[in-house]
């Protein structure tokens, strides 16, 4: 018996973890992003306890019962994350530039990335070239929205887990790969070039 809720409660306490580590690891793309548009993050959401730690009908909640809501927002916290970010996305469209494209790929050939990292960097590395433009020019670059592949370049599907996994990966990249900070230098130096 209490092996059989062991297993069944493991795939959930799995899924809770992924969503915390998300949460921490989607916030500095996140706060990047949100200056752009702050209008675009989605109101704080309330659980229905009050300060006093009593829920909804005045009861305390016993400790599955409030360690579940505990996971259910951590959840509902980190894809509003992912919500909000593809939404940023969407809105640098227009100050994409192709070349901040070919000049990610290239640095990333050059680290030797390939798959879904090289993926990630690259993205990573169009969304912090875009957010550089839009922050300098207050109007989108004059290139076809058309002429760049959206952001994120690749569709993770309609899961939800598989899409947390790409932003995250992208996030990482944002923070830590090199290619981004080469493709934001070598991007504005082809902007100063005739």
């Amino acid at each position: 018996m209490m092996i059989g809720f062991a297993m069944s409660a493991a795939p959930a306490a799995m899924d809770a973890a992924l969503y915390a580590y998300a949460g921490i690891r989607l916030r500095p793309l996140w706060s990047a992003l949100r200056p752009l548009a702050p209008e675009v993050a989605l109101p704080s959401l309330s659980l229905g306890a009050s300060s006093s730690g009593r829920g909804v009908c005045g009861q305390r909640g016993g400790g599955g019962a409030r360690r579940a809501r505990d996971a259910v927002a951590v959840r509902r916290r980190a894809y509003r994350q992912v919500i909000e970010i593809l939404d940023w996305c969407r809105y640098l469209q227009p100050y994409l530039d192709p070349r901040m494209e070919q000049i990610a790929e290239e640095h990333a050939d050059a680290v030797g990335l390939t798959g879904e990292r090289r993926d990630a960097a690259v993205d990573a590395a169009r969304i912090a070239s875009a957010l550089d433009t839009a922050k300098a020019a207050p109007y989108p670059v004059a290139v076809s929205a058309a002429d760049s592949p959206p952001l994120p370049r690749r569709d993770p599907g309609p899961s939800r887990g598989a899409q947390v996994r790409m932003l995250v990966a992208i996030a990482r990249a944002f923070t830590r790969s090199p290619v981004v900070l080469r493709t934001r230098q070598d991007y504005r130096a082809s902007l100063d070039r005739p």
